[in-house]
Order: structure tokens, then sequence, then C-alpha cells
């Protein structure tokens, strides 16, 4: 009896130091847990701060590069509005210089220098009327310019039926410029020259074709060129102009008598936006 009271006891007291052992096991893995809780709250606390200060300095960058933009934005427009008004001031000039000249040729280059400034004159008028400020809307470029040549030429709406078929195409200002050159030469020379009849046709076409290339096509009812009339030799600015923004577009360019004078113009070189 004494034994088995013993062995009672001994077993009592190992339960005893198992509970024990188990109460501060339990214990210990209840302070690492908090221990653990506290450190991964507080690392989550540091990178919410740490991102909250990340995006706000962010923010602080984005507004002032809004600013900046903005800013340039604004100077860019106001640059081509100067440059516009100075190419007009320079028209105006030289129209008032119109009115002291007698000699016929002498008023013939002023009246085509005065069109080939207004055709860089409205470059920058769309540029600076346009939300878009590196490229041209070429379809509203070309029908003012198409316009202010007709003005030019005192050509109404009853003297010339206008078939025009622009793809609307934004160009850059690089395109553009020679492109609008040579058109102003073209248009020109229709008009004084290839509306011989009462009622006049004038064809105007201007699209992209492929990837790689862009069509202008310009056909009048007139008498076209003469037969000897070799424009790739000819001496006069107008085609002097018209083959060096030529080489600029790295552009094909035929000209073809066909009821009338028929240009075909293949551009290769040319930047869409």
């Amino acid at each position: 009896m004494q034994y088995t009271y013993e062995k009672e006891k001994e077993l009592e007291n190992l339960k005893h130091l198992s509970r024990e052992k188990e109460s501060k096991f339990t214990i210990f893995l209840l302070i690492t847990g908090i221990v653990s809780l506290l450190l991964i709250s507080g690392l989550l606390l540091k990178l919410y701060f740490n991102r909250k200060k990340a995006t706000y300095e962010l923010q602080e960058k984005n507004n002032q590069i809004s600013d900046a933009l903005q800013v340039n934005k604004i100077l860019f427009k106001e640059t081509h509005h100067r440059v516009k008004n100075n190419l007009q001031i320079i028209v105006s000039l030289l129209r008032m210089q119109l009115q002291y000249l007698d000699d016929e040729a002498s008023k013939k280059i002023i009246l085509e220098s005065q069109n080939r400034i207004k055709s860089m004159s409205l470059i920058h008028q769309r540029l600076y009327k346009d939300q878009q400020l590196t490229g041209i809307k070429c379809k509203t470029y070309f029908v003012e310019l198409l316009q202010s040549i007709a003005h030019t030429y005192g050509i109404s709406k009853e003297q010339v039926h206008m078939n025009i078929d622009i793809e609307d195409l934004l160009l850059d200002v690089d395109t553009a410029i020679p492109i609008g050159l040579i058109l102003n030469e073209l248009i020109s020379n229709s008009f004084k020259h290839g509306l011989t009849k009462q009622k006049n046709e004038f064809i105007f076409v201007f699209k992209k074709i492929d990837s790689n290339s862009l069509l202008l096509r310009i056909k009048d009812s007139g008498t076209g060129f003469a037969e000897n009339f070799n424009w790739e030799k000819s001496k006069t600015y107008g085609m002097k102009l018209i083959r060096s923004l030529g080489k600029k577009l790295d552009a094909t360019i035929n000209f073809t008598n066909n009821n009338g004078l028929e240009t075909t113009i293949i551009i290769k070189k040319f930047t869409l936006l």
C-alpha cells in the first residue's frame, strides 16, 4: 500500500510539473505572439506612413510637372501667336508696297511672296488656335489655304467647281510647312493659268495611301503645260521651290496634261502625330 501511495504521489507531482511547463510554454507562446504582432503592426504602420509620404511627394512632383507643362503650353502658344502676327505684319507691308509699284512683273513677285508667307502664317495660326500644339490638322489647314489663295486671285465659287478629298491627318510642323508651300505654288498656278473656262473644275486630293506614303493630287481644267516645258529644268522661282521642297519630303513629282494640268506627288518622308 505504501508503495502504491508513493507512486500515485509521484505521478501527481509529474502531472503538476507537466501542467506548469505547459502553462509556462503557453505564456511564452502568448508573449511571443503579442511581441510578433506588435512588431508586424509597427512594420505595417511604418510602411503605411512611408507610402503616404511617398504618395504625397509624388503628388507634389506631379503638381509641379503639371504646372510646368501648363506654363510651357502657354509660352508655346504665345510663341506661335507672335510668329503669326509678325508674318501678318510682313504680308501687310508687302501689300502696302504693291500700291507704290507700277511694274507688273514686280507686282507679281510681291503677290507671290505674300501668298508664300500666308501659307506659313496659317500654320502658326492653327497651332495657336488648336489644343494640339505640335501638329497641324491638315484638312482644316489645306481648306483655309485654298480659300486664302482663291481670295487673293478673286476666284469665286461660281467660277470653279471644287472636288476636295482631304483625309483628316495630323501632320507635324516640319512636314506641314513644306507641303503647304508646295500647295501654295500649285494652287496659285492653277488659279492663275488653269482656270480658263466659264465653269472650271478643280480637284484636290490629299490622303495616306499606305504606311510609308502620302498622296497629293491637284488637277485643273486649264490648258496644261506647253509640250516643250520641262519643269525639272525650269528656272522659275516657283518650280525651283517645288523641286527643293520635294527633295526635303523625299517626294516623287509628276505633271501630266490631262484635260488640264494634273499634278501627282507621292511623299515618302513625313511624320504623323
